[in-house]
Formats: structure tokens, sequence, C-alpha cells
């Protein structure tokens, strides 16, 4: 894309969209690159994959990404070097949202269509598939609406232009990060909190249990918890299939499910901070009807407001379900036969376990 860049005539502007977790290896993220991360610069990666074989890169691939918990995160801060060593001249910046979630208002508020990071865990709280993840729900949630990101972009395309004509010689790309504001943060115990509140007004019609979610940051903890409420009713409901004659789903979909938290635990027990400086720079410059039009004002955003459509918009365009008042009422008869369930099997194991703390006191004292 830079080389393409470089043979365009008459290039006006150009945003590098990155992401906010290229550096994640450091704790505050600055709003400058981060070359010091890095092990080798983008020239030498290049380099070597021009001159190795796949075989050889494979096994060089830890001595790759030092500190960098996968290679998504390091390849991103590559491509960040790459615009910084070959992009000096090109009217260019870079543009690092943090995780992007469902939208607020534009396309059409709610709108989403894949299932990535705390929109696939809220979508599998919803189902009941989802029932423990390993998170700390005191650590901040970087996520930032997609059209308020759409809009950031647009506005960072102008700038990135406007620029141009009054620095034509070309400097070092602008970095503009973008997360959360300070006054207006959101831990992922606010999001779960909001994400259970706001789902149980628009539940789905074929969740296969209650709703709810348990939070655990120890690792050890969270593989007893998983086996418990994951692996083993999972194992029982795919018997039932078989017997039943149908194909069992749910010990694959747990397999997937464990993986891919475990991938994101360096992510979901710890925060970071980000300079945003040049982002409320730029959202200083704009006027007000282009900060209307273009909004990505986070300090603002009211979070109760936006999970009420985002929740409503996961039902919709992930769920293929129909926003009719039918469909709204079957879910609602659903989630109450699954609460009263939920809480007879809590009655059922807290009585258990009652009967075996008892058991095993009797055996004591009376072996003593």
């Amino acid at each position: 894309m830079i080389q393409l860049a470089k043979e365009m005539r008459n290039l006006q502007s150009y945003v590098h969209i990155s992401t906010a977790f290229s550096n994640c290896v450091a704790d505050y993220i600055e709003e400058r690159f981060h070359t010091e991360l890095l092990t080798r610069s983008s020239d030498q990666v290049l380099s070597l994959f021009e001159k190795e074989s796949s075989e050889t890169i494979d096994d060089m691939t830890t001595d790759l990404l030092g500190p960098f918990p996968n290679s998504y995160t390091y390849t991103k801060a590559l491509g960040e070097d790459v615009v910084l060593r070959e992009a000096e001249n090109l009217p260019i910046c870079i543009f690092r949202p943090a995780i992007i979630i469902a939208s607020f208002k534009e396309p059409t508020s709610g709108w989403i269509d894949n299932l990535y990071g705390p929109v696939a865990i809220t979508y599998g709280v919803a189902y009941g598939v989802l029932r423990v993840v390993l998170l700390d729900v005191k650590q901040q949630n970087s996520v930032v609406p997609v059209d308020y990101c759409a809009n950031m972009a647009l506005a960072l395309a102008r700038e990135t232009a406007q620029k141009k004509k009054t620095h034509p010689n070309g400097s070092t790309p602008p970095i503009y990060n973008f997360a959360p504001s300070e006054g207006n943060l959101l831990t992922y115990g606010d999001f779960r909190a909001k994400a259970l509140k706001y789902g149980s007004n628009y539940p789905v019609t074929n969740m296969i249990w209650y709703p709810f979610l348990l939070c655990i940051r120890c690792p050890w903890l969270f593989s007893i918890a998983a086996f418990l409420l994951h692996t083993l009713p999972g194992y029982f409901i795919d018997l039932a299939l078989r017997i039943s004659g149908r194909k069992p789903r749910l010990g694959k979909i747990y397999e997937k499910i464990h993986t891919t938290i475990k991938v994101l635990g360096p992510f979901s027990c710890r925060s970071w901070k980000f300079e945003m400086a040049n982002k409320e720079r730029l959202w200083q410059s704009m006027s007000r009807e282009d900060q209307s039009i273009f909004n990505f004002d986070m300090l603002h955003l009211d979070w109760d407001q936006y999970f009420n459509r985002a929740l409503c918009g996961m039902r919709l365009y992930l769920g293929k379900e129909p926003p009719t008042i039918e469909s709204y009422i079957q879910g609602q008869k659903r989630l109450r036969m699954f609460h009263v369930l939920h809480r007879l099997v809590q009655a059922l194991l807290l009585y258990v376990a009652y009967l075996t703390v008892r058991s095993l006191l009797e055996l004591v004292f009376n072996l003593s």
C-alpha cells in the first residue's frame, strides 16, 4: 500500500489504521513510534521473509515476537515501523483505535457484523453458552463504537490533507490514539453489569441456559471453573444429542472458547493508559457542526444508552432474530423459564454442598 501511495501523483491523504494495542508491551501507550520494543526493524524482518524458508521463519517466531504476546500485535507494530521508514514524504498519519465494538448511531444503532473480543463474550453469554471467563473485573475495558472510529478516520483524512498544504515537505507521521476518555472510563465489571442488564431487555429465543458470567483472574481457578461450568455440562448435552441421533456440538465449541480465552488472557487481566493529546487537538480544531456530523467524543458517550442499543442490535444483526413484539415475548418466556431452572440448580448444589460438609464434619468428630 505504501508503494502504491508513492506512485499516486495527486495523493491528498493516507490514514494508516493500526490498533491502540500495537505496543501493548508498554503500560503507557504514547502517541509516538515505539521502535525500541521491536527485536528487529521492519526492514530486517522483510529481508528475512525474502531469504529464509517458511519453516525457518516458524522456528524464529519466538525470537521475533520478543515481548509481544501474539503475532497480531507484533505485526501491527511492524506495520507502523514500515510507515515510519517508508512514508516520510507522504501525506500520512497513523490511527490507533482501541477495541472496536457495535455502532452507537450509524449506519444504524447497534450495528455489528463480527464476533470479536467483548462482542463475542456478550454473544456467548446471551445464549447461555459462555459462563466463565479469565478476566479481572477491576481493569479498564478499552472499547470504542465502530461509527466513532469511522468518524475519526474521516476527520483524520481531512486533517492530514490540510497539513499537506501547510507542511508540504513531510515530517514524522503523526499518531492518534483513540480510547475511552479519562472522565468516562468503563471497567470490565461495568461492561458485564450493563451487558447483563440490557441484555435481559432483548433475550434471544434459542438460549440454552440462563445468561450469567463468572469472571476469574486466576488461570488455574479459571481452568477448574471452566471444567465445571463448560466442559462437564457440554459433555452431557452432547451425549443427549448423540442419543437422539443428532450431531454433538458443545465439546468442540468449548475447546475453541477456552483456547481463545487463554490467548486473550494478557489483555483481559490488565489495563493500559493511552496518551490522546493529538486526538484532543483534532477534536478541538473541529467546528461544532463538524463535531456533530463526525462525532467521536468519548467523554460524553452515554454508556447506558449505548448498551441498550448495542444489545438490541446484537440480537438482530448477529442473532438474526426479528425485532418484533412476538419474538421479544418468546425470548422473555424462555428467559424466565431458565431463570427458575437456574435458581433451582443453585439451590440443589447448595444443598449437596451442605450435606457434604456436614458429613465430613461428622466423620472428623466421630474419628476424634
